[in-house]
């Protein structure tokens, strides 16, 4: 459902590859379902989106991906909306050139995708 986000990202990080240095992509659900399928769930997540990142341009030995199941939850209530938040791909740089101008051109991203 966010193919053409991860798209644009990825073409922005394929036209700035000495912006940075690497990139750490992590999988994470919610905490329904057990410890092995929440895994097997989040390291396809990760996946998923680090193949659309090579897809779109980005320099495959710059990424990895990892699934964390449901073990770092940013809400950790047990409800629907709590669910949907846990729910998610959080991806960290390393070797950030530039960090304001680079979090900046990200956020152009994100507004055109989620005003």
């Amino acid at each position: 459902e966010r193919r053409e986000y991860v798209e644009a990202f990825g073409a922005f990080l394929a036209q700035h590859p000495q912006q940075w240095e690497a990139a750490r992509i992590t999988g994470h659900t919610d905490v329904r379902g057990g410890d092995r399928i929440n895994d097997a769930l989040s390291s396809a997540r990760a996946k998923t989106v680090n193949d659309a990142l090579v897809a779109s341009g980005v320099d495959a030995p710059k990424l990895s991906s990892r699934g964390m199941g449901s073990r770092d939850p940013v809400d950790p209530a047990n409800n629907a909306i709590a669910w949907q938040r846990n729910r998610r791909v959080e991806i960290e740089f390393g070797g950030v050139e530039d960090a304001e101008r680079f979090s900046d051109e990200i956020n152009k991203i994100d507004r055109k995708f989620f005003p």
